[in-house]
């Protein structure tokens, strides 16, 4: 069967069933593994993400506006995968909220529309890619404004590129990532820049001072960052979870870059060097900040986190996105029992047992 004849949670399926099987997840996770943090109120984020989106749906709002709601297509696939699988299980199960096969069905396709007003490729990444600029916006990138690159300034880039990938570590953990960064292409940039086989990514990190969890973050000079990145002969591609491919060595075929500072294009390397370091001492700082939490601690800031990066919906409805209180007593009942529980890896799993736990259409997990 061919793969778009497949409906479309099939699809989402494949591709999640593909990304394990490769190994492609880190085992080593910090500050506790997923399922340790997320069990204690993953039934609860998603419930309050379905009855809005069914608030949604009645009012007819367009898909437009509600792909707005989101940050970026990762942040849909990553709340379907991380809470909408496996939360609306054990809401029905537990009892507490009542929902058919039928009715996640529904749900669920209706977020794949919904990613797809945002993706202009496979919603899954099946082909490794995620288009998310419009022809008009690629026409509209002027090769004059990019800096070629040396063997100085490709240091520095990388290194503050690092440093922006540490920062959303550091404040959403290894499982929430999301929150704060995407990437996107490749996209065809070969005559543009008067390359050979031209490719251009985009990293995006946004979500940088988020006040409201973390206070350190007020120290954060910019709210996000975009640094075009354009590539010669370079075979990159992304999986479901937007991580790139390993084996494609990238080290020596960086040929132009651009930085965008809150919108504002960065030249002056001098300044970037002197911002990579400030953002490494923040780094640091809030790293040790994390380690320093309890347990119990460390899964409450996580159920803030994911209920901070789905504000966009709370918003819409003048809501507070702080996670309901219940959530707090929740945590201190099972917490560490959840902890010892869920000490497990899902790489480990096999192939049909990873589609049966994240299938919507079942109970099991």
């Amino acid at each position: 069967m061919s793969l778009n004849k497949k409906n479309k949670i099939d699809q989402y399926l494949d591709s999640l069933s593909s990304v394990f099987d490769k190994n492609s997840i880190s085992r080593e996770f910090w500050p506790l593994k997923p399922a340790q943090m997320t069990a204690c109120f993953d039934d609860s984020l998603a419930v309050d993400i379905y009855k809005r989106i069914d608030l949604l749906k009645k009012q007819k709002v367009p898909l437009e506006k509600v792909a707005k709601m989101f940050d970026s297509p990762s942040m849909l696939r990553n709340f379907l995968e991380n809470f909408a699988s496996i939360g609306l299980k054990v809401a029905h199960n537990v009892g507490w909220f009542k929902i058919s096969f039928k009715e996640r069905e529904v749900f669920f396709n209706y977020l794949f529309r919904v990613l797809k007003k945002m993706s202009k490729n496979d919603i899954f990444i099946r082909d490794g890619k995620q288009i998310i600029l419009s022809t008009t916006e690629l026409k509209n990138i002027s090769p004059k404004k990019f800096i070629k690159t040396d063997d100085k300034n490709s240091k520095i880039i990388k290194i503050f590129n690092l440093s922006l990938f540490g920062l959303v570590w550091a404040m959403y953990f290894d499982t929430f990532y999301y929150t704060g960064f995407s990437t996107h292409g490749p996209y065809r940039v070969s005559k543009k820049f008067g390359i050979k086989n031209g490719v251009l990514v985009i990293s995006d990190y946004f979500n940088l001072r988020p006040v409201g969890i973390w206070s350190i973050t007020k120290k954060v000079p910019f709210e996000k960052v975009r640094i075009y990145s354009v590539y010669e002969n370079a075979d990159w591609s992304i999986n479901f979870f937007e991580r790139t491919n390993a084996s494609v060595d990238l080290s020596n075929r960086l040929v132009f870059f651009e930085v965008e500072i809150d919108g504002k294009i960065i030249k002056d390397l001098e300044k970037i060097e002197k911002l990579t370091q400030q953002i490494f001492e923040i780094n640091q700082k809030q790293t040790d900040a994390v380690n320093s939490l309890s347990n119990l601690e460390k899964i409450k800031k996580a159920s803030e986190i994911s209920y901070y990066g789905l504000r966009g919906v709370f918003d819409h409805f003048n809501e507070s996105w702080n996670p309901p209180k219940e959530i707090d007593e929740v945590i201190r009942k099972n917490g560490e029992d959840f902890i010892k529980k869920f000490d497990y890896d899902l790489t480990d799993y096999s192939s049909s047992k990873i589609r049966k736990l994240f299938d919507p259409r079942n109970n099991w997990y």
